[in-house]
């Protein structure tokens, strides 16, 4: 049975968890997060295994999963830096910015540990473990930014969000930020836009 430790247990962590519990039932998934609501709604409803801490969680996992802010992701990884993980571990994250994690992340690549980026393009204004979901993510683009990962090792992350109904898209570090910048700035350049034709009219 394999091990996935998630670190961040909000609505993008816990829906991830949600996801792995569907996917692969057998997994063992350790969680931790700052704030202890999240660890014990997910707890009490049999979707992690276990509350763990960081340093714990990460030496134990077969996968670990980033899903804290993006300055806590590349902090995170630092932390991983300096830790004797297993051998085989493949290290994640679900941050919005691919650029600065992944040269982050080549501290992991020094050492010889896995780095696959990703970002699921969903989100919403409501927060915590609780409002997390399984149809969440449902036919939204998960970038995947490769760093060293063999194929197999991105399938078996591709297995574990199987459940998800996602639409996996390999991406570079530098064309997935270009895209988020994009898609970031096009209701401001609609609402500029409307408000020219106002003015106009």
């Amino acid at each position: 049975m394999s091990t996935v430790f998630i670190n961040g247990l909000g609505l993008i962590g816990s829906s991830i968890a949600r996801i792995i519990r569907k996917s692969a039932p057998d997994v063992r998934i350790l969680g931790n997060d700052i704030n202890k609501k999240n660890i014990d709604f997910l707890l009490e409803h049999n979707i992690i295994n276990k509350s763990i801490n960081f340093e714990e969680g990460s030496k134990q996992a077969d996968v670990i999963i980033l899903a804290s802010p993006v300055n806590g992701i590349i902090e995170d990884i630092k932390r991983l830096s300096v830790l004797q993980l297993k051998s085989s571990v493949i290290v994640t994250d679900v941050g919005s910015s691919k650029v600065n994690i992944q040269k982050a992340a080549k501290q992991l690549d020094q050492k010889g540990i896995t780095f696959i980026g990703g970002h699921p393009m969903a989100g919403s204004d409501i927060t915590g473990s609780k409002n997390g979901s399984i149809k969440m993510l449902s036919n939204h683009t998960y970038f995947l930014v490769n760093l060293n990962a063999q194929n197999n090792q991105i399938n078996i992350l591709k297995s574990l969000l199987y459940a998800g109904n996602l639409k996996f898209k390999e991406t570079s570090a530098k064309e997935h930020d270009q895209i988020v910048s994009a898609i970031s700035h096009l209701p401001h350049i609609i609402s500029y836009a409307l408000t020219l034709s106002i003015n106009n009219s």
